[in-house]
């Protein structure tokens, strides 16, 4: 638990022009009236920590920049894409190349290695992809005896919620359920090459194709 001294101190850390919360109270009210209502605040903080609830705000930087195209491949073979196709999405996918423009004027010629194009129609539908096996992932850790869900969640099961590359991540607040959360995203950070394991452990979890998600 935080002490009140704790409290403080992060109070007094925010920039006067910032807000805490949507109520209008900037973060200078909450210092100059701290004599009056600092206990108040502490009791809203202790009382969030007792509660244990966790929501993780997480911005996949340069996501589309670094998708690695072996495991787009593999994931499109996991889910059972037709192979034309699948060799249709990675000519597409793999047949860029790049300039750089130099005082105004382009120069050289290289090929990609890895990402996928923003801009291009195609990709979001790609990136969604990469990202349907990160839930994926995040169910089967979902299952850990360790693993307790959002209070506000779990009637219906949800752990995240992603739109392009920023995601949230759902979780009662103790220390081994974001544990798993952190986890599971670290192992989708280094995941190329090991779709089909995970695929393999949902499977033998007892979940088929058409109810993993």
């Amino acid at each position: 638990m935080v002490t009140i001294e704790e409290v403080k101190a992060a109070v007094l850390g925010i920039d006067n022009g910032k807000a805490p919360g949507p109520d209008g109270f900037g973060a200078m009210f909450f210092k100059r009236s701290w004599d009056i209502i600092g206990s108040d605040v502490f009791a809203a903080v202790t009382e969030f920590f007792r509660s244990a609830r966790c929501v993780l705000q997480i911005d996949l930087q340069k996501a589309f920049d670094t998708v690695d195209w072996e495991f787009l491949r593999e994931a499109l073979h996991a889910f059972a894409f037709p192979g034309i196709f699948i060799t249709w999405v990675m000519e597409c996918v793999s047949s860029t190349s790049f300039s750089v423009m130099v005082n105004g004027q382009l120069q050289g010629l290289f090929q990609g290695r890895r990402g996928l194009r923003q801009g291009d129609p195609l990709s979001p539908f790609l990136f969604t992809i990469c990202m349907e096996v990160f839930a994926r992932g995040l169910r089967l850790a979902s299952h850990n005896p360790g693993f307790h869900f959002h209070p506000s969640c779990e009637p219906q099961g949800i752990l995240h919620l992603a739109y392009a590359d920023d995601l949230l991540l759902f979780s009662r607040g103790d220390a081994s359920s974001v544990a798993l959360l952190l986890d599971s995203l670290s192992q989708f950070g280094d995941m190329a090459g090991s779709v089909a394991l995970i695929l393999e452990k949902l499977e033998s979890a007892g979940y088929c194709r058409s109810c993993w998600f």
